[in-house]
């Protein structure tokens, strides 16, 4: 895969060669991801902020029956586009998005309000996930080889309370949790389901990835 930009000297360029062969595959996913940024910018990367921006974006290459499961996107706003390929897309949003994680047990399922649950096949329309609106906890099962892009701001960080959580959702009859006038309301049990929140699944982790690419000098304007 090409590089961005050019080398200034062989022993940064042999450094930089001996790095790409221990992470040769995620390498080029994230030099993708700088190249992708490069062309919607126009031009060359020319700041560490603007590199930081990618730590923004992911996109995922999902075989078929690939499964990424039920997770949220806490006070984030993410920008979510299917590539390539066709992909079922089941999304939900709290019912009570006042009441933030924080407050409630993990074992205690929430009430929640199914926004998608379809099959889209690419090209198909940007889905925006609000934080509280817009299919904010979604899951992903691929039906064929598929490519996602995510744009999302501001990044999940632990520290700043915006941890992934990971769920399993539960029918809305199964469980009867005095959310029943609310769902009598609003059409019935079938646009809701009881969200419980589960450890990750071991083969969810996703690992970072430090940049590997051409010096970035900092500019000021």
């Amino acid at each position: 895969m090409s590089q961005v930009g050019t080398q200034n000297s062989s022993g940064r360029s042999k450094e930089l060669n001996n790095a790409r062969v221990k992470h040769e595959e995620k390498s080029d996913v994230y030099d993708f991801g700088v190249i992708l940024l490069e062309i919607i910018l126009g031009r060359s990367l020319n700041s560490r902020i603007e590199v930081d921006i990618v730590n923004q974006l992911c996109m995922f290459f999902l075989p078929a029956t690939a499964v990424i499961p039920l997770h949220n996107h806490p006070g984030m706003t993410v920008f979510s586009k299917l590539l390539r390929g066709t992909m079922h897309i089941k999304a939900y949003d709290w019912v009570d998005p006042v009441n933030s994680d924080d407050s409630v047990q993990p074992s205690q399922p929430r009430l929640a309000r199914l926004k998608a649950d379809s099959v889209f096949t690419a090209p198909c329309d940007t889905s925006v996930l609000y934080p509280t609106s817009g299919g904010n906890i979604h899951a992903f099962t691929a039906i064929t080889p598929c490519v996602v892009l995510d744009v999302m701001g501001p990044p999940y960080s632990k520290d700043d309370g915006r941890d992934c959580s990971y769920y399993r959702d539960i029918p809305y009859n199964a469980l009867s949790n005095g959310e029943k006038n609310t769902v009598a309301k609003e059409g019935g049990g079938d646009s809701y389901g009881w969200l419980e929140e589960i450890e990750m699944p071991e083969d969810s982790q996703m690992d970072g990835i430090e940049y590997l690419g051409p010096p970035i000098s900092e500019f000021t304007s």
